[in-house]
């Protein structure tokens, strides 16, 4: 015969967001790692507004830098003028507000292929009193 399954166990918010944690900062770690261990190794990190528009970016890209004290290259294709650049590396100071403030600089007036996917270009860790978080911010 067919067994009862046992009682579903509580889980508690802050239990997920606890082993989410874990892992992002496991996986980070490993990165940063395979940094430090390789002559070469060249990250790109998908461009923001191709999936949906969210209130903020994920900071990944910013923690493996600063762990793996490697720099941050941005680039961008702006569709509105059909024109590319990439820009020069940011080695990450540590102070993350004024890092983002280089990046949104470097973003500043440019269109992404669907104006209408693109989000605010600010880190969830930042404070919306301490910058200035418009994507086409002058």
């Amino acid at each position: 015969p067919l067994s009862t399954p046992p009682p579903p166990t509580e889980t508690h918010t802050s239990d997920i967001s606890s082993a989410a944690s874990d892992v992002y900062k496991r996986q980070v770690h490993e990165l940063a790692t395979r940094f430090k261990e390789s002559d070469e190794l060249i990250v790109v990190v998908p461009a923001e507004g191709t999936r949906g528009v969210t209130d903020h970016w994920k900071s990944g890209f910013y923690r493996i830098a600063d762990a793996a004290d490697v720099p941050i290259v941005c680039s961008c294709l702006d569709w509105g003028t059909k024109t590319g650049w990439i820009g020069p590396p940011l080695v990450p100071s540590g102070d993350l507000v004024a890092d983002m403030d280089v990046i949104r600089e470097f973003y500043a007036g440019s269109t992404g292929k669907h104006p209408e996917k693109m989000g605010t270009i600010v880190l969830r860790e930042e404070s919306a009193d301490t910058a200035d978080t418009s994507p086409t911010a002058d």
